[in-house]
């Protein structure tokens, strides 16, 4: 699919005084784009596991951390920090040495051993069909996202059509999007591939050919004219929050990855 027309570039509008003729031969005033200069957001959805505490204070660019025993993180896994302030830290652990662990992504702040820790998972291929699993992201306390795009991402080693989820058969319950604030706002439900094509403003099959997996991946655009028209804003709250319910078996799956794109609000 095509999302068609200009593609969105997350930018805020100021209009311009100069004028343009249009094709009509009516005056209009042309709208430029304006940059803005706050952070990106790119997060995973993840499921929590647990909490663990650091061992000692973390620096700008490392790539290992040391946690005290009995934290649980093996390699796969995600660790989450956040400094229960602004700075928050997300990636995957590429291996575990006891108490240490090597991360993928270099640390971008400094935390102190106060920081509070999260072991999570962001893979989706799991069993949610007798009792619901919750992924969700929410951006530290006082702080807000606009949110633009979620991302989804399957592989499996199976051949994919719009009738299944993934290469499976297609679910009863599925999976519900939904943003969580002041009230519980359903965004849509899939329950096979044919969903997030409805719902969805891009989405593509990848053959296995002649070797590999096959893949399935869709795009939601939010804050586009070709989308929504509108960001998904989370935040000012522990509870203000994206999430994704996963309601049913979806271990046949080799990846299932959600990610949602924005950036940072300021005044």
């Amino acid at each position: 699919m095509d999302y068609g027309g200009t593609p969105f570039i997350n930018e805020a509008r100021t209009k311009n005084v100069e004028a343009v003729v249009g094709a009509n031969g009516r005056q209009i005033n042309d709208v430029y784009l304006q940059d803005q200069y706050t952070d990106i957001v790119d997060r995973f959805l993840t499921h929590k596991l647990g909490t663990a505490t650091l061992a000692a204070p973390l620096e700008f660019d490392d790539r290992t951390i040391e946690l005290e025993p009995g934290h649980g993180f093996t390699a796969g896994e995600m660790i989450e920090i956040d400094d229960g302030d602004t700075r928050q830290y997300q990636s995957r652990v590429l291996s575990v040495n006891v108490n240490t662990i090597t991360i993928v992504n270099p640390l971008c702040f400094a935390f102190q051993t106060d920081a509070t820790v999260k072991r999570v998972s962001h893979d989706g291929n799991i069993d949610g069909s007798v009792t619901p699993v919750v992924f969700s992201m929410a951006p530290p306390p006082g702080v807000h996202w606009d949110i633009n795009i979620l991302s989804v991402n399957m592989l499996d080693d199976t051949a994919m059509d719009d009738g299944k989820f993934g290469g499976l058969a297609a679910p009863i319950e599925g999976v519900i999007y939904r943003v969580v604030n002041e009230r519980c706002n359903n965004i849509f439900t899939a329950v096979d591939n044919g969903c997030y094509i409805r719902h969805c403003d891009w989405a593509m099959y990848s053959d296995k050919a002649p070797a590999g997996v096959y893949g399935f991946n869709a795009k939601r655009n939010f804050n586009s004219q070709n989308g929504d028209g509108v960001s998904v804003r989370i935040g000012g709250s522990e509870v203000h929050e994206f999430q994704m319910v996963i309601a049913a078996n979806l271990t046949g799956l080799t990846r299932f990855w959600n990610v949602i794109r924005g950036h940072v609000v300021e005044d």
